[in-house]
């Protein structure tokens, strides 16, 4: 007959081994993902495009009485189709990271900061953005 506490000697030792060997596994794993990561990810931001200079914020100016006129997220998503085609400059129905560099650029935007956070959007994706930014609580 054992003395009283063994049982649980052997349970807690039990549980602590296979935390401890989870933790050993679950960490191998992410290191893992991590070196998978560095050799076949790119992180240099490698893209060109130059900014046209001719553009200033006239050529958007038409977008702004239909933004300003939104009065609720679902207003936003009725009227957000005629937004952007003011924002798409090769009308090809996306909005590539250049012209999203231009825009923010032309608003004010330093080149380095614009280049880095412009992004490219598909038409949905353009409008939940601006939906989402102006009534994030909708």
């Amino acid at each position: 007959m054992d003395t009283r506490g063994t049982a649980a000697g052997w349970d807690i030792g039990a549980h602590l081994t296979a935390v401890f060997y989870g933790t050993f596994v679950l960490s191998a794993i992410s290191l893992g993902g991590f070196i998978f990561m560095l050799n076949n990810t790119s992180l240099d931001d490698d893209w060109t495009c130059d900014i046209d200079e001719s553009h200033d914020i006239s050529k958007y100016s038409g977008a702004f009485p239909i933004i300003q006129s939104m009065t609720s997220y679902d207003d936003c998503l009725a009227k957000i189709d005629n937004v952007f085609p003011f924002f798409d400059d090769n009308n090809d129905g996306f909005l590539s990271r250049c012209e999203d560099y231009q825009f923010q650029y032309i608003l004010g935007e330093t080149k380095e900061f614009a280049r880095k956070f412009s992004a490219p959007y598909t038409r949905d994706a353009f409008n939940l953005k601006i939906c989402e930014k102006r009534w994030p609580y909708y």
